[in-house]
């Protein structure tokens, strides 16, 4: 049991594999145990990937895939939305992290840095995509526009992804504290 997750765990960091899918492979491999096993305990508590790969101590794997996926995308030339001109920074984050950061939220992050440096607050425009009925919004701050192309489950999800994609493409993500990409 224990050698099926780690390899699983490692071919979904590999591949990009999405918490949600994750996270529902392990706990049906776990079975009954994910009650027991403090492994286990951690699984079910875990909010995103890199919590889940370090309930089972392969941290060092997920943060080389990691790293590897960040190092391909600097790599892709600077792609440009048709529709509004803005650059696409693909990330997104589980839900659970506006729980568990309040106050360090990438909107509340960006608003306070404008507001310090005498800038205009970022406008975002959110809308619903058809085929899906998932949300994306496109932030304009700065004078530069950014997107994600992950669409996000409601319109408050949406505008956070946007900040943290404006955050990434002004060179300022080192201001918000934590590990919030995942994607």
């Amino acid at each position: 049991m224990e050698t099926d997750i780690k390899r699983f765990l490692e071919l979904a960091c590999e591949f990009d594999e999405n918490y949600t899918m994750t996270k529902y492979v392990v706990q049906r491999i776990l079975g009954g145990q994910q009650e027991h096993d403090p492994r286990g305990r951690a699984t079910v508590a875990s909010g995103c990937v890199s919590e889940i790969c370090a309930a089972w101590n392969l941290e060092e794997i997920y943060e080389k895939w990691r790293l590897y996926r960040q190092r391909m995308k600097c790599k892709r030339k600077n792609e440009l939305c048709p529709e509004t001109g803005a650059q696409f920074i693909d990330v997104t984050f589980p839900v659970k992290r506006l729980k568990d950061h309040t106050a360090g939220t990438p909107k509340c992050v960006l608003n306070k840095f404008c507001d310090e440096q005498n800038l205009d607050r970022p406008i975002y425009k959110t809308a619903m995509r058809d085929g899906d009925k998932r949300y994306i919004s496109t932030i304009d701050v700065m004078g530069k526009k950014f997107r994600s192309r992950f669409g996000q489950p409601n319109k408050k999800m949406a505008e956070q992804v946007a900040a943290l994609s404006a955050l990434i493409g002004l060179d300022l993500r080192h201001i918000l504290i934590g590990n919030w990409e995942e994607g």
